[in-house]
């Protein structure tokens, strides 16, 4: 857990798989299995409350994204959080989302046929170009929600 002192009151997230689990395993409607302490990540995403929320912000905001991508949860809170971000915020934002999506599903479909291997490298290359661009322009974003200077 990450405690997080947000105006007088401190906020403690879960930062692994299994400590999201038990947080939330008392309600049906986020776990999947309680055999393998499976999560519905995306109403996890959905349900929790905008200070939490604001808290995970504020711990990605200090990573790089080579950090983020070694955190699980952290990593699906980021998921999730620009989906959130690109349907209610801001447009600059929307561009890089929509053009990473476009090319990753581009990615997806290429991956089924065989002998376009050169499209799909120029593809990945793209790709992992734009993943940290994202991961920059939403820290900026959260700054601006968040009201914090960075």
């Amino acid at each position: 857990m990450n405690a997080i002192n947000s105006d007088r009151k401190e906020i403690k997230v879960p930062l692994t798989e299994e400590e999201v689990f038990e947080e939330v395993k008392n309600d049906p409607e986020l776990v999947i299995d309680y055999e393998k302490k499976g999560v519905y990540w995306d109403r996890w995403h959905h349900k929790m409350p905008d200070e939490k929320k604001n808290a995970y912000r504020k711990i990605i905001l200090n990573l790089s994204y080579d950090e983020l991508q070694k955190n699980e949860v952290l990593k699906l809170f980021y998921l999730y959080d620009t989906e959130f971000i690109n349907t209610n915020y801001k447009r600059r934002f929307r561009k890089f989302h929509r053009l990473y999506t476009q090319l990753d599903r581009y990615y997806i479909w290429l991956d089924k046929f065989d002998g376009i291997k050169e499209v799909e490298t120029e593809i990945e290359r793209e790709i992992d170009k734009l993943e940290p661009m994202l991961f920059e322009e939403y820290k900026r974003v959260i700054r601006e929600l968040i009201g914090e200077k960075g």
